[in-house]
């Protein structure tokens, strides 16, 4: 008797208070909303120059009511203000990784995660903008945001090398006839008087052996 009294007793109250019984239940309708609202909440990356590095800033878009974002990197969290529908936090390192976990605030479905956002923002290469680069904008190692580890001396004799390799066999060869010309042109410039005076003396030794030849032949 005291069974059946049991099972009539929790059917008068599930008929007296439905929404008691019902609602730590997160419902399916509502949780597919939801998450369609975190599918369409995006964050874009920016960043500004400093001295000798830059730094990013992170715009969180398309935050609705009912929906909060926790940056797990800052350990904060952001929800929608409807006077400043863009959220944006500063002072991102280049070349991490950073977490967004999307959650739920409503009493049904309270702290349920909708969606994870990682990030990355991207390595910046402090020396893209030496002068070692200049004409070189399409190579990698002279790319704002490309990642190589090198030293400053390295990547310059890297660069250099890279330069070297893009000039033509045929103006090297060019190059070196040109050198060797200008070494021949040099080294007459230099040493004329030497060689003229070589050419005097062997033609006046020689019209003084004749003379003397032409002596000897008439005194026979």
């Amino acid at each position: 008797m005291r069974k059946y009294s049991f099972i009539l007793l929790t059917f008068i109250i599930f008929l007296l208070h439905p929404k008691t019984i019902t609602a730590e239940v997160c419902d399916y309708v509502e949780l597919a909303r939801l998450k369609n609202i975190a599918e369409n909440i995006e964050i874009k990356l920016s960043y500004f120059n400093m001295a000798d590095d830059v730094n990013f800033s992170v715009s969180i878009l398309n935050l609705r009511p009912g929906v909060y974002i926790r940056d797990l990197y800052k350990n904060a969290v952001y929800s929608y203000d409807s006077e400043s529908p863009i959220t944006m936090i500063d002072n991102y390192e280049t070349g991490k990784s950073y977490q967004f976990q999307i959650y739920t605030d409503l009493t049904d479905c309270k702290n349920k995660e909708l969606k994870t956002i990682n990030i990355e923002t991207p390595y910046y290469n402090i020396f893209y903008n030496d002068t070692v680069c200049n004409g070189l904008d399409n190579y990698y190692l002279c790319d704002r945001w490309y990642k190589h580890g090198l030293s400053y001396e390295i990547f310059v004799e890297t660069v250099n090398t890279y330069k070297e390799s893009l000039i033509p066999e045929e103006k090297i060869d060019e190059d070196i006839d040109n050198v060797y010309y200008q070494y021949i042109i040099n080294f007459f410039s230099n040493t004329y008087y030497y060689f003229f005076g070589g050419i005097i003396i062997v033609g006046l030794s020689s019209i003084y052996y004749l003379s003397r030849k032409d002596d000897f032949d008439l005194r026979t």
